[in-house]
């Protein structure tokens, strides 16, 4: 019989009991610097904790309720009529992410100014094969902020794959290390990179390897993103962004996405006329 265990990242200062109810908080996180997004917490987890194969673990972000609405008990529910056949099941929010970029990449190419070439590098390490001009990732397999909880065996590759990523970046002799500390002009900024790229780890795997079975809690029922286009886009033309991406995804026929570019360019040149018409 599986069970979920539902841990939370703390943040370093915040007591065990200020954390939610429901979540056990694991090793605190620097507020300053990420630890690549929780990696060095959830590492120490996984290689100390003796794991039930069946069970199921999630290492969700600290302001996980804020950025989705749920406690813990609306996890566990979420879950319950999910768990068993699936391998991984996604808690995750920004529909409006998910739905309007290509694949988490372009998003994450998108969200940032600077480190782009450490962002391909690392996605290449997971998806050799992907290519984040043509590739899609929808709502049914992309994952944000680690909002996911999974079996051992999925954390076991996630592990391998955020290892070989950190030892790669941290060292400056590499490409992908040179790429990523020349990107990064201060320590924040080097952490919110870090961050970035491993939020794209696991939505790469479940691209890049079919064989795990992932079911996704009904993102539109989350909350969006905090990003300003998505208060200017209809939850109509996302479902239909979204939809046109799924049945590419599942059938290759190049119309679907042929059509999924011209309705975003439609979306773009719009907003660019809002906007304008705003500022005049």
């Amino acid at each position: 019989m599986s069970e979920t265990h539902l841990y939370q990242l703390r943040p370093r200062g915040q007591s065990r009991s200020a954390a939610e109810t429901g979540f056990t908080p694991i090793a605190a996180v620097d507020r300053e610097h990420s630890d690549w997004g929780g990696y060095g917490p959830i590492k120490r987890f996984l290689l100390g904790t003796t794991l039930e194969e069946e069970s199921y673990y999630g290492f969700l972000p600290p302001d996980f309720q804020p950025l989705t609405g749920l406690d813990a008990a609306a996890v566990r529910g979420l879950i319950e009529p999910r768990a068993g056949a699936a391998d991984v099941i996604s808690v995750s929010p920004f529909f409006d992410q998910m739905a309007l970029y290509l694949n988490i990449v372009e998003q994450t190419l998108g969200s940032c100014a600077r480190g782009h070439e450490a962002i391909r590098e690392c996605a290449a390490l997971v998806a050799p094969e992907f290519r984040v001009d043509r590739d899609v990732m929808t709502s049914l397999d992309t994952i944000f902020r680690n909002c996911f909880v999974a079996k051992p065996a999925f954390w076991a590759e996630w592990l391998r794959h955020a290892e070989l990523i950190s030892g790669r970046a941290r060292d400056a002799g590499t490409s992908l290390g040179r790429a990523l500390h020349g990107a990064a002009s201060a320590p924040t900024e080097a952490a919110l990179l870090e961050s970035l790229v491993m939020d794209q780890v696991a939505s790469l795997i479940l691209w890049s390897q079919p064989q795990w079975i992932v079911s996704a809690c009904d993102p539109m029922r989350l909350p969006l993103s905090r990003a300003p286009i998505a208060a200017l886009i209809g939850m109509a033309d996302l479902i239909v962004l979204d939809a046109l991406k799924i049945a590419y995804a599942r059938s290759g026929a190049d119309q679907y996405l042929a059509t999924f570019q011209q309705l975003r360019n439609r979306i773009a040149e719009r907003l660019a006329s809002t906007r304008a018409a705003r500022n005049g």
